[in-house]
Order: C-alpha cells, then structure tokens, then sequence
C-alpha cells in the first residue's frame, strides 16, 4: 500500500477534475467523487483514493492506493 501526499497551490475543486480525467483517461473507473474535496477509483482489484484539503495558504493532496503506485505518483508529478 502506498500513501503519498504532495502540497499544491492549485484549487481542490481543480485538483478532483484533473484527477478525475487523468485517471479515466488511464482506465480506471471513478467509483465516487466530490468536486470540492475527494474521489474514488478502481480498475481491476486494485483502487486509489484521492483526496485534497487546505492547509495554510495550500492545499495538500493525498493518494493512498494498493496496486497502483506508479499511477498515483505520475498524477502527482503533473500536478
């Protein structure tokens, strides 16, 4: 299991809409997503969970996901 987390200036609501195109666009299924704060996939057995809150002048998201590492840290490396 892998749980990353990267900080961003970018909005949450931004940040959920990437995430849900990259990772659809890479096969997964969005199981469940909130624009303002989180979403859900899975492909396979495998799932990711993608969430972003604010801290301070940033906002922080954090990737915990069992199969899918190189994924989660692609995602992270364009945001």
């Amino acid at each position: 299991m892998l749980n990353i987390q990267k900080e961003t200036k970018k909005d949450c609501e931004l940040v959920i809409k990437f995430a849900n195109q990259f990772f659809f666009i890479n096969g997964f299924q969005i199981k469940n997503t909130n624009d303002q704060c989180c979403s859900e996939f899975s492909s396979g057995t495998g799932y990711l969970y993608l969430d972003c809150f604010q801290e301070g002048e940033k906002n922080s998201v954090n990737i915990k996901t069992d199969q899918w590492d190189y994924f989660a840290e692609e995602f992270l490396k364009h945001l």
